[in-house]
């Protein structure tokens, strides 16, 4: 049995069955109106230079070469790699990376925390990040998500069942970083890294795109009319039913699943619902993009299959 204390990061983006691209559970603002369409890139073939250059790059993030069964395609922008043992993605207009070991948090073995204090771990993550030669300029660490593995016996009827954490050994902790600039946070860009216990990257999913300065000069303008509050939340947030919880100004952009960018200067209000069933009342919490002018921003526009493509998934392994 294994429990996550959240969604594994690596898997929020299926990484292909070669050549077929499939992305799912990204995350997703509130779409209205609806956006226009977009089509994936065509899959095809890596060249000599593309696949010795996906090699290189593989090599010095995961610190091994391909494994032998290992499996190359590209569709645009996208390149990635297929293992048994490992999944890779690579964006060559953005910089953007996914990397995922089957082995990282598969272990016997408990992860100790108090052998590994925050700021070891953290320096650890810093060397693997310098190591790959990514750009993380601007990266805020905010907390760590821990994975837990272990199985219970079933007690008996009507007894209260186990607490998972004395039933479960932790054995992964993952750093999960904000990005902010010049005092604006980035809203879209994402940095989740774990080491293996040699050192290298276990697990990494870096979306980072350059961020035109004149859009973080714009956030500023709205940061102080939120501080002033001159700017009001548009009509449709102001419900009953409806809790504001966050309202903060910032640059927000496309997702790494979209095939194109785009990127604003926005107002994101966080917000919670709760319908009027009073026996079982369902809670939704979410977000939505605005601008200036109380506009609702969509960035991220999820993909539709290319024409004549017929998607694939890899098989199911369970480490």
């Amino acid at each position: 049995m294994r429990r996550t204390s959240k969604s594994r990061p690596g898997r929020l983006v299926s990484l292909l069955a070669v050549p077929w691209l499939v992305c799912a559970g990204c995350r997703k603002e509130q779409q209205q109106p609806p956006p226009p369409e977009v089509v994936m890139p065509t899959p095809r073939a890596l060249s000599p230079a593309e696949r010795a250059e996906v090699t290189r790059a593989l090599a010095a993030r995961s610190g091994e070469a391909p494994p032998a069964d290992a499996q190359f395609g590209a569709a645009g922008a996208f390149r990635v790699v297929v293992a048994a043992r490992m999944q890779y993605l690579e964006r060559t207009d953005m910089g953007s990376v996914i990397l995922e070991r089957a082995d990282y948090a598969a272990t016997s073995v408990a992860f100790d925390s108090m052998l590994m204090p925050r700021a070891a771990l953290l320096a650890r993550v810093d060397d693997a990040l310098g190591r790959s030669g990514l750009d993380a300029a601007g990266r805020r660490f905010v907390t760590f998500e821990d994975e837990f593995a272990g199985a219970a016996p079933r007690g008996p009827a009507g007894a209260a069942p186990p607490d998972p954490r004395r039933a479960a050994r932790l054995v992964g902790r993952t750093a999960e970083y904000e990005r902010v600039l010049d005092g604006v946070p980035v809203f879209g860009s994402e940095l989740v890294i774990g080491l293996m216990p040699d050192g290298r990257v276990g697990r990494l999913r870096l979306h980072w795109p350059k961020i035109d300065p004149a859009l973080v000069v714009d956030a500023r303008r709205l940061q102080e009319r939120v501080k002033g509050q001159t700017w009001e939340v548009p009509a449709g947030l102001r419900g009953g039913d409806t809790r504001i919880l966050d309202i903060a100004a910032g640059v927000a952009h496309s997702g790494i699943a979209d095939p194109g960018f785009r990127a604003a200067a926005v107002v994101r209000v966080t917000y919670r619902r709760v319908s009027p069933d009073s026996v079982l009342p369902l809670v939704t919490t979410g977000y939505k993009y605005f601008d200036a002018n109380g506009r609702e921003v969509v960035l991220t526009v999820y993909p539709s299959a290319a024409p004549g493509a017929t998607p694939s998934k890899p098989p199911v392994r369970t480490p």
